[in-house]
């Protein structure tokens, strides 16, 4: 006991160092911040989103930075006239430049603003952990990953939605008819297509390395039409396999 109570003590003491405080305190924030923004991040990177892991984590740790000083400078000019949410302002309104950045990279079928919505939250939370206000900080990651990630499942499970990977030899000479044969011949609407980088686990939706998958999000009338998808996917030139998850 006798020990556990020169710890407590000597924490203390070094607490009292102002110096330390200040280290440990930036430290402790900037961490949180790295570890809310992650977990954001994790579920874009999951999800082949052009901003994932590192570029949510930056962004946070990047707001948290700017909230600690703006913080620091108010506590360093107490006599000055200073107006700390100027600077988290600028964050917030800074941020759109990758946001747009995301959507611009998907081209004309104007997708990325989730990504985009999700940068500008992870700057929120930077800005909360930055100011003081983690338990905030710390419901808005939860609110905001259950929103990324159960509500997606949920709105396209209730919307007869069906995420179709199809491995293809050649994008080019195979995407018009995979598109055309589920939306002319199935009259089956198509909300997505795009290309998906497969890495590591996700090795799994491709058996050669030299093919490209393509992930579709089609809303098929039934699972019998969406089984005559499958069929008539796999029968088409230049279609090795279709997954669907």
């Amino acid at each position: 006991m006798a020990f556990f109570d020169t710890i407590k003590t000597a924490a203390q003491w070094i607490w009292e160092i102002e110096p330390v405080r200040e280290i440990l305190d930036a430290f402790l924030r900037i961490l949180l911040a790295a570890l809310l923004s992650g977990i954001i991040g994790y579920e874009r990177e999951h999800s082949h989103r052009p901003a994932g892991f590192r570029t949510h984590i930056l962004v946070a740790i990047g707001s948290t930075l700017v909230m600690l000083t703006a913080v620091y400078m108010n506590k360093s000019a107490p006599n000055a006239t200073l107006d700390v949410s100027r600077m988290s302002a600028s964050v917030i309104t800074g941020i759109g430049f990758l946001g747009a950045g995301t959507i611009l990279r998907e081209g004309f079928s104007v997708k990325g603003l989730t990504t985009a919505a999700s940068l500008w939250a992870v700057a929120c939370i930077g800005t909360a952990v930055g100011g003081g206000y983690t338990t905030g900080a710390v419901v808005a990651t939860v609110v905001i990953y259950f929103t990324l990630n159960s509500l997606k499942h949920f709105i396209i499970n209730g919307s007869v939605g069906k995420t179709i990977y199809v491995e293809v030899e050649s994008i080019e000479d195979s995407l018009p008819s995979i598109t055309s044969l589920i939306k002319d011949k199935f009259n089956s609407p198509i909300h997505s297509a795009e290309i998906v980088y497969t890495t590591g686990s996700d090795k799994k939706y491709k058996h050669n390395k030299n093919n490209s998958v393509i992930k579709i999000l089609a809303f098929p009338k039934n699972n019998k039409v969406l089984s005559e998808i499958i069929s008539s996917l796999k029968e088409l030139d230049g279609v090795e396999d279709v997954y669907v998850d």
